[in-house]
């Protein structure tokens, strides 16, 4: 048994020519679909086509009053039965008792009978023919599926004979390449027999072979020993040259520093001679300048450390520290008339230079 959904249903009932209204046949199929599942079976189908008919033919009454009640779908072969007999029983005392009568009654009851019958076959060949249209379509949906898979099959078979001819192709370079490495292979196999051979007739003459072996060992250790004491020789030639060189950069260094030291004497005898001349000059500047140089050689010969650049700075440089508030002056003797340290060389006369014999402790 075959069901049909809503959708082909109402397409079958609007679509065709009955002649009745959207609501009346939306009537019928909530009559008739009591279940409200969306679908119809055969018998569901005949009472909808059954419903269908009386509608047309005007009996509106029984129509709504059917739809009013609806009855279950077993029940409808007994509902038609009755309806059949009672109207053949309410028709029967309303005719005369006329043969002609009768038999026109009767032929046109068989006549209506053959058109029922007509028109559910009819309905029931269009049913079919929607069913069979939809398994045509879906025929003709697989077939479309199967030319498409045929397609892709041919596709796939061009592939595989492109492959098929790769691989027949890499075949015959492999038994080229096969082909070639068994040449190869006897030719191998032939140069081994030659090597074996060489090597027998190598064993038949490795006595005298042993003999000039021995000979070339005992060379070779004799020439050995004298590379050895050549090795030997020469790295005591390399030891005295590394010493020399040694030696040499010593002697280079001190020489650098002597060189360096007498320029750097000869600079302090320059600057000594300058600031002697100054002092002789009676320059306070060269005096304070040896003042300096004296104490920091003092200093240096205390601690034993040689003093680099000008580190010494005169606290009393710009002002006495011992000076009266009172007396301002730039100098720390500026305020006195004379130096109180100046040596009297006669009463009542001054020397006016206080290091004028200062070369002789220098000489001295």
């Amino acid at each position: 048994m075959m069901d049909l959904l809503g959708g082909t249903m109402s397409e079958m009932l609007f679509l065709s020519k009955f002649g009745l209204s959207q609501a009346n046949l939306a009537r019928i199929w909530a009559h008739v679909d009591v279940q409200k599942t969306g679908r119809l079976d055969l018998e569901q189908y005949a009472k909808c086509i059954l419903l269908i008919r009386e509608c047309q033919e005007g009996l509106t009454s029984k129509i709504s009053m059917s739809i009013a009640s609806p009855a279950p779908p077993m029940a409808l072969t007994r509902r038609d039965s009755q309806i059949s007999t009672n109207s053949g029983s309410g028709i029967r005392p309303l005719m005369p008792e006329n043969p002609r009568v009768q038999e026109l009654t009767a032929s046109i009851e068989s006549m209506q009978q053959k058109r029922r019958k007509a028109e559910e076959d009819l309905f029931q060949a269009e049913a079919d023919l929607k069913v069979k249209n939809s398994e045509v379509k879906n025929l003709e949906i697989e077939l479309l599926t199967l030319e498409a898979t045929v397609k892709q099959l041919r596709v796939q078979r061009v592939e595989a004979n492109k492959r098929l001819n790769d691989l027949d192709t890499r075949v015959a370079k492999l038994e080229t390449v096969c082909s070639e490495s068994q040449n190869r292979l006897e030719e191998e196999e032939s140069r081994l027999q030659k090597t074996k051979a060489d090597i027998l007739q190598a064993r038949e003459n490795s006595s005298q072979d042993d003999i000039a072996l021995e000979q070339i060992r005992a060379e070779a250790q004799k020439r050995n020993e004298r590379l050895v004491g050549a090795k030997t020789a020469l790295e005591q030639q390399n030891t005295k040259f590394v010493a020399f060189v040694d030696e040499l950069t010593q002697l280079e260094r001190k020489m650098a520093c002597q060189e360096t030291e007498s320029g750097r004497l000869k600079e302090q005898i320059e600057q000594m001679r300058h600031i002697l001349e100054g002092v002789e000059a009676n320059d306070e500047n060269s005096i304070k300048e040896l003042l300096e140089k004296t104490f920091k050689e003092s200093l240096t010969a205390a601690n034993g450390l040689p003093l680099t650049g000008n580190t010494f700075m005169d606290p009393f440089k710009n002002s006495d520290p011992f000076m009266p508030s009172n007396i301002s002056g730039t100098g720390p003797f500026e305020s006195v008339g004379s130096d109180p340290f100046v040596s009297k060389s006669k009463e009542g006369e001054t020397n006016t230079n206080n290091f004028a014999n200062f070369a002789k402790f220098t000489n001295s």
